[in-house]
């Protein structure tokens, strides 16, 4: 459930024997449809790292934070059929949108510990990194190219190395 499988529309009754519930448990835990929506992007928004977590050299943690957020099911074409769920509701679309300024943030800390001369403006460059990395994923949906990401990681590094 968390990774909200279905491409097709889905009922408090379909998931709630994947969660172990009763769909009047949904209903009492969560309200609605959009209640567990909601509390499924809140969850998300509580994994986004607010700081880098200084195990690894940071181009390192870099690559493994992409590598893990563009894995599917975030990464391919049920992901945009997430995002336009998202998108056409208020609430959904306000958390989404925190959601990516935490990222951003996360990335602009990254990158202003990265060893990276290219990096003039860390919040300039998170920015552009954030955009280029979800159009990736946009193309590789489209395409079914699992690497477009990841190259996509590697061509920015590169250009600031």
């Amino acid at each position: 459930m968390a990774d909200r499988q279905a491409v097709t529309p889905w009922t408090l009754a379909e998931v709630a024997p994947v969660v172990g519930l009763s769909a009047a448990g949904i209903v009492k835990r969560f309200g609605s449809r959009q209640g567990v929506l909601l509390a499924l992007s809140r969850r998300w928004i509580a994994t986004i790292p607010q700081t880098p977590n200084g195990d690894l050299l940071p181009v390192e943690e870099l690559r493994g934070w992409v590598a893990e957020r563009f894995a599917p099911p975030h990464g391919n074409a049920q992901g945009l059929s997430q995002l336009i769920d998202d998108l056409v509701d208020e609430d959904l679309r306000r958390l989404l949108a925190e959601g990516w300024g935490l990222e951003r943030a996360y990335l602009k800390a990254l990158l202003g510990r990265c060893d990276l001369p290219g990096v003039k403006n860390p919040g300039v460059c998170a920015a552009i990194l954030f955009d280029a990395l979800n159009g990736a994923a946009l193309r590789a949906a489209a395409e079914g190219s699992a690497d477009l990401v990841s190259q996509t990681l590697d061509n920015l590094l590169e250009q600031w190395t």
